[in-house]
């Protein structure tokens, strides 16, 4: 991996992504080295890339672990640490100068600072919503932006650091933050990527081989970007990925949980233990409700809330649901 100082490459994963990749890509212009692994779209998504300057690679997506684990093999990232971003998602811009910062670079994305640095994340989050326009049919999209000038560089050391996790924050259908009723409001998304290894066929768990510190700065996620209806077949496809996933581990691991895993300090760890927990609670469905809504607050989010936990519910049923039809014809078939 071919370096220039303390630098920053930018990893999104896309599959008919049109709608929200101008958006996404227009806040993380701070690098030089994008990178779109895209999974076969068939509408806009690899030119909007390719027009703003992102280098695009092909390949099917067989599941998520080995589609990330390829992409820390294979693609040439020019700079020593990574940024994964997905598509519906945005860098505010205090996480851009906190990135910066603890990477090394001394003054970081200066243009950026003065044109949006005096908004609120809340601001930023609105107007980088954009608005249904030509540069993304459809969907929710930005004007093309100049790329920021390249910052000043000035190693400093991050020690032993191998990878840094970022605060996430979720906006409903109509844009109310989802505050309080998220689950994991922390996610390891700046990485040295041979430091990192990822599992599971959906949701993926991040293995970091080395220490992980904790950056400040918002990245902002828009899950309902195209839509409710949208949402729900996504996660009909995820929760089969999910229910194939569970029986394959409940039939290699049996039902082993792992009390110091779930207190482990690795974040990828305790998530991993904690989907073990809830894969093997009764009325499974019901606890994630009762656990987001009430033991998390997602009531003082109001309407919002409620229907983001009832969602939740729905999906982990779904995954019950999945895992019984697939006993079932495996049993028929003599499994």
């Amino acid at each position: 991996m071919a370096g220039a100082g303390n630098m920053i490459s930018v990893l999104i994963l896309t599959l008919d992504e049109e709608a929200n990749l101008p958006a996404c890509l227009d806040s993380v212009r701070f690098s030089d080295d994008l990178h779109v692994l895209d999974s076969g779209s068939s509408d806009r998504t690899a030119d909007i890339a390719r027009a703003r300057g992102a280098r695009v690679t092909q390949r099917p997506m067989d599941d998520w672990a080995s589609q990330l684990n390829f992409a820390m093999r294979e693609l040439p990232f020019r700079h020593p640490w990574v940024f994964m971003i997905d598509a519906d998602e945005r860098a505010s811009p205090d996480l851009v100068q906190a990135m910066l910062k603890a990477v090394g670079v001394s003054r970081p994305a200066e243009r950026f600072a003065e044109s949006e640095a005096h908004l609120s994340p809340l601001q930023f989050a609105n107007k980088h919503r954009g608005s249904r326009g030509a540069s993304a049919p459809g969907g929710w999209g930005l004007g093309r932006a100049k790329p920021f000038p390249i910052p000043e560089r000035d190693a400093q050391p991050t020690g032993d650091i191998a990878a840094f996790s970022i605060r996430r924050r979720d906006f409903f259908l109509d844009g109310r933050e989802l505050r309080r009723v998220q689950a994991t409001p922390r996610y390891v998304r700046l990485f040295r990527p041979e430091r990192v290894s990822f599992s599971r066929l959906v949701n993926p768990v991040t293995h970091v081989h080395g220490p992980v510190g904790r950056l400040d700065g918002d990245l902002l996620h828009y899950p309902f970007s195209k839509g409710l209806a949208q949402w729900i077949a996504r996660h009909n496809s995820y929760s089969t990925l999910e229910a194939r996933q569970e029986l394959e581990q409940e039939a290699r691991d049996g039902s082993r949980i792992s009390l110091r895993g779930l207190l482990h300090p690795d974040l990828g760890e305790r998530r991993r233990q904690q989907k073990l927990l809830l894969a093997r609670l009764p009325m499974r469905s019901l606890a994630r409700f009762l656990a987001l809504y009430a033991a998390r607050g997602g009531f003082l989010d109001g309407r919002a809330g409620l229907a983001y936990a009832l969602l939740q519910a729905w999906y982990e049923y779904m995954i019950v649901l999945k895992k019984r039809e697939m006993l079932a014809f495996a049993k028929r078939r003599g499994e």
